[in-house]
């Protein structure tokens, strides 16, 4: 939570920054090495070719392999293979996890920042929650 003074630095900074932004002429900044509207304009990140490429790849054969293990659960299901049917879960949120492990920005789209954590705490306990439950059908039945 931000104080008075952080409140007014924000806002101080807004007004800079649309300021600038409305300004036309634009200079070359040595530090920078570039030409800019002004020091504080916000300037948008640029992505990688190589790097979407990559997460594209990454996602087809992500969806490939998750295919594959939801057509076995399917099957499973089908056969009323409860137990099996977890076990497949497992696998699947396995697969994810993997595969967030490399790179999280496979899960979901590439444009969004998702922090490795966050990927690997709900797939991981996906995976184990799904291991455990089948487990304990097997044991039972």
């Amino acid at each position: 939570m931000s104080n008075k003074i952080q409140k007014q630095f924000t806002k101080e900074m807004k007004k800079i920054s649309r300021q600038e932004s409305r300004r036309k002429n634009r200079f070359y900044s040595f530090l920078e090495r570039d030409i800019i509207n002004g020091y504080y304009a916000i300037k948008k990140r640029e992505t990688n070719k190589f790097v979407l490429f990559f997460i594209k790849i990454m996602q087809l054969i992500m969806s490939a392999i998750i295919l594959v293990f939801g057509m076995l659960l399917a099957f499973a299901i089908t056969k009323l293979e409860i137990t099996a049917a977890f076990f497949l879960t497992s696998l699947i949120s396995l697969t994810l996890l993997i595969f967030g492990f490399i790179q999280p920005n496979t899960i979901w789209a590439a444009h969004r920042r998702i922090p490795r954590k966050k990927v690997l705490k709900l797939f991981g306990l996906t995976t184990i929650s799904s291991l455990f439950v089948g487990i304990v059908l097997t044991v039972i039945t």
